[in-house]
């Protein structure tokens, strides 16, 4: 999920510095996907917005993907 994310994220970024937010119903597909986002959060790779409905990768997630 955090290798995904940061790779669309990447490419749509194109090596400019923009916060690329998610919505969080585009990465959580099955229900076994909240408790990978929930994880991904604890560790500090995903960032949820304040209203819960978006995510990005952080630096942390970043360098964990690479």
């Amino acid at each position: 999920m955090v290798r995904k994310l940061h790779r669309d994220s990447e490419a749509v970024r194109r090596g400019r510095s923009l916060v690329m937010w998610c919505p969080v119903v585009m990465i959580v597909k099955p229900p076994v996907d909240a408790d990978v986002l929930a994880f991904a959060v604890a560790r500090g790779w995903l960032e949820l917005s304040p209203d819960a409905h978006s995510a990005r990768v952080t630096a942390d997630g970043s360098r964990v993907v690479q």
